[in-house]
Order: structure tokens, then C-alpha cells, then sequence
């Protein structure tokens, strides 16, 4: 069974602080998370990074009164080609390791054709004019999906393998050779997530998405883990990793829609259909999103 995975990335209380802006056009620009603490880690500077009209990351967040701990940030996942200069050959790609990744491919078995929908912490912004900066509305903060990769190749480069993605670094291609999991790529189980070319016709692999209704995994005017889904998810035949007490599920169905309690802990929840039917209710609700969403690259 294809399985797809809620996978929260980008700043938040713990990594970074703040929360990623909802840009005035829609744009849901995650903010990545400031390098971390691990030996000879790379990172790219948030001045290097365009945000949004010409302007970096670092001047962004810093008029939405965010301070990271470091003045380099981890891209990843990295699924916006105009952000950086890239070298030919670029494609979109996703570096996990460790615990996490042994969640995804040791214990839930992900693989290629699955697909990831990248979520975090949002909130509306909006341009001041009068002191000329963004300022974050009063809205508080929800949990909105903002990107998907749906995976092609995987490639395993911990100490640790995974022997059926082994990949030598000799093998890595060059336009991947700056992504941050490379810098640490002895670490047991790390791993990259490479998109495919092409959803379908007329639809890139993997991407960002503009603001809509449909992303929101938060209901409006409700704590941020409290997520509204739509009913197949409460399904005995659909499982969420981390999620399997039913007590989760809060007392609620409105027009086909079931209140879940996220965990507060965890980075990767894989979703399996344990019936043919609920995999083509899954991934028809996955194809709506990504198609009727409008996307940028």
C-alpha cells in the first residue's frame, strides 16, 4: 500500500522560534531552522536565502522579531529552485536521520511513491505601511500544510544502512552536493528523499503551496494540534503513526470531518491504508490537494 507522510518542518518554540509567515499574496514561506550543534554541520546564510520580493530570510525575520541561534539556517526540505542558484540537474530533496528515519524506513516502510506533505507552524502577516515592515497579524498560530515531495529515489548515506538505498558518495550528483545531510553523512540512518520530475503532466513532483482553506490541518480558533481531517482519516482501515489510540479522535463529525489531537512529539507521521479502498480514498484526497492548490516551484 502507497503511504504519504505528515512531516513537520521549519521554525518553531524549539528550533529557531516564531513562526513561519502567510504571506499578503498567499505564499506559505516556511522558515527553515538555524543550523544545529553537529560537527563540520553546513549551512546557507538566511542573507543568501530570498524570501519573499527581493527580500532575504534574514531581513524577514527580522522584522517579525524572530532570532534564530544562528546566523545559518538548514534547508531542508529544500523544494524551492528559485531560492538559491542551482546547478544543472536540480531537483527538490529531503534529508532525514537518525530516530526519524529509522521511523520511516526501518519501522513504517517507506518507500518511492509515497509522498510527503510538509507542514508547520504559520501565521498570517501582514506589510505595515507605515513603519515599512512585515508585522504577524493577531491570528494565532496553526499547523498549515505548505509543500509535498513525492518520493523517487532514496538514498541511504548513514553508517547504519538501509542496504536497499545504499548510495556511495562518489554517486551523489553535484547539484545535491550543497544539501546539509551531506555534511554529516556518516551519522547513522541519514538519508535523502530525492522528487520525482513530475506528478503528472503539468504538475512538478514537488513544491510549495499558496494559501487555501484545504491545507489548514488546525481548526480555526482551536489550539494548534487539534487538527480537523476529513472522516477516512478516523477510519479502522487508515493507521497514523504515533496516533493509534482512538481516544485521539475528539468527539466531533460535521460534514464528514473527525477532530484529531495531534502528538506534540515527532517529526514524521506515516499514514497507511490498510484496504484498497481506503488507499484510493487516501490518495484521492492527496490528489485533490496537490492539484487544486495553487503551487509555486
Amino acid at each position: 500500500m502507497r503511504k504519504i507522510i505528515f512531516s513537520r518542518k521549519g521554525i518553531d518554540s524549539k528550533y529557531g522560534g516564531g513562526n513561519s509567515p502567510i504571506l499578503p499574496d498567499g505564499e506559505l514561506l516556511s522558515i527553515p531552522i538555524p543550523i544545529g550543534r553537529r560537527e563540520n554541520e553546513s549551512g546557507i546564510s538566511y542573507k543568501d536565502n530570498e524570501a519573499y520580493n527581493g527580500i532575504s530570510f534574514h531581513e524577514l525575520i527580522a522584522q517579525l522579531g524572530i532570532k534564530p541561534q544562528n546566523d545559518k539556517c538548514h534547508l531542508d526540505p529544500d523544494l524551492r529552485a528559485s531560492i538559491l542558484q542551482r546547478k544543472e540537474g536540480w531537483r527538490p530533496i529531503f534529508g532525514q536521520s537518525g530516530r526519524a528515519a529509522t521511523h520511516l524506513l526501518s519501522t513504517e516502510k517507506v518507500k518511492e511513491g509515497d509522498i510527503f506533505l510538509f507542514y508547520g507552524n504559520f501565521r498570517e502577516v501582514f506589510f505595515n505601511e507605515e513603519s515599512r515592515t512585515f508585522q504577524y497579524t493577531q491570528q494565532h498560530p496553526r499547523h498549515i500544510i505548505f509543500g509535498y515531495l513525492i518520493i523517487d529515489e532514496i538514498w541511504d548515506l548513514g553508517n547504519n544502512p538501509f542496504p536497499e538505498y545504499k548510495k556511495s558518495i562518489k554517486e551523489i550528483p553535484e547539484w545535491a552536493k550543497s544539501h546539509p545531510h551531506l555534511s554529516y553523512r556518516h551519522e547513522g540512518n541519514n538519508c535523502l528523499f530525492v522528487a520525482r520530475e513530475k506528478y503528472r503532466k503539468g504538475i512538478p513532483g514537488a513544491g510549495g503551496f499558496f494559501y487555501n482553506d484545504k491545507l489548514a490541518l488546525t481548526k480555526l480558533g482551536y489550539n494548534k494540534r487539534i487538527w480537523e481531517l476529513e472522516d477516512i482519516f478516523a477510519s479502522n482501515n487508515m493507521r497514523i503513526s504515533y496516533h493509534e489510540n482512538p481516544d485521539r479522535y475528539l468527539p466531533y463529525n460535521r460534514n464528514g470531518k473527525v477532530l484529531l489531537q495531534a502528538v506534540d512529539q515527532g517529526q514524521e507521521f506515516v499514514v497507511t491504508p490498510t484496504t484498497t479502498k481506503a488507499e484510493a480514498d487516501l490518495f484521492k484526497w492527496v490528489d485533490n490537494l496537490i492539484c487544486n492548490s495553487k503551487r509555486f516551484e
